[in-house]
Parts: structure tokens; C-alpha cells; sequence
């Protein structure tokens, strides 16, 4: 049996198995993240935030993960790091500002402190576990309680 050389692989062996327009998403998914946090870091500067934690050089595997789960579906919890896994889950680059500013209109206002806010999307399943453990509620028990609660399908 011989080996396959690359010249001789289809496109989609040499991509991973993965098609041209998926592998456009998460390059423009992870050119997002890093824009985000460029953002956010001249934002720091100007003094219109007070902090910003960077996610910049976990976009890869983030996105890679995202591509193994289902939005909506599975539930995820992101650590203040994970930007370009909640965009890739469906997050929006305004949401992710909102909550960087601490705008009125930012969808997790009021859930939880500060610093981990960006990361709660109930809707999309992507709760902040970082929130979660600091409040004193250990993410076993969170899970039985969203299975009681019937959030779980």
C-alpha cells in the first residue's frame, strides 16, 4: 500500500477535511478576536475601560472547538480568554464591546461582576464559568440544576 502524496490528495484532505468556505469562517472568526482585543487595548489606553484580558493566540483552538459543538445546543463554559470561542458560538463583536465598556446596553449587565460579564450568553448556552465559581455555585451543581429546570434537551 503506498502513501499518498499531497500533490495527489483531494482539496479536502489537504484542508483537514474541512471545505473552503468553513476554513474562511474561522480565519475571519479569529482575525475578529484579535481585532477585538487590538480594540479593546487602545481602548485601556484612553482610559474608557478599566481593564482588558487578552485572548490573542488561543484564537485557533477556540475556533476549532466551536466547530466540534452546536450553537444553541451545547452548553459552554468560557473563561475570560475564550473570545473567539463565543464569537464563533454566535456572540457578536457589539456584545463583546458593550460589555468591555460596561454600556447600559449590554445584554449580561447586572449578572455578573465586571471583569466576566463578556462571556454570558445564556441564550447561546455560553455561561462564564469564571462567574459561576466565584459566586460560590460549583458548575456540577449548576448543570443539575439547568437539567431540573428543563434548559437542558
Amino acid at each position: 500500500m503506498s502513501a499518498i502524496t499531497s500533490s495527489q490528495a483531494s482539496p479536502a484532505d489537504r484542508l483537514g477535511g474541512l471545505d473552503p468556505e468553513t476554513l474562511i469562517r474561522a480565519f475571519r472568526i479569529m482575525h475578529l478576536s484579535r481585532r477585538l482585543d487590538d480594540r479593546e487595548i487602545t481602548l485601556k489606553r484612553q482610559n474608557r475601560i478599566f481593564f482588558q484580558i487578552s485572548g490573542a493566540g488561543h484564537e485557533a483552538v477556540q475556533v476549532a472547538a466551536a466547530l466540534a459543538l452546536r450553537p444553541g445546543q451545547d452548553w459552554i463554559y468560557p473563561y475570560y480568554r475564550d473570545r473567539a470561542l463565543c464569537l464563533a458560538l454566535g456572540v457578536t463583536a457589539a456584545e463583546m464591546l458593550l460589555a468591555a465598556v460596561g454600556a447600559a446596553a449590554d445584554p449580561a449587565l447586572g449578572i455578573a461582576e465586571i471583569a466576566y460579564r463578556h462571556l454570558i450568553f445564556a441564550d447561546r448556552h455560553a455561561i462564564c464559568a469564571g462567574c459561576r465559581l466565584r459566586r460560590g455555585v460549583p458548575l456540577p451543581g449548576q448543570e443539575l440544576g439547568h437539567h431540573h429546570s428543563g434548559h437542558f434537551r
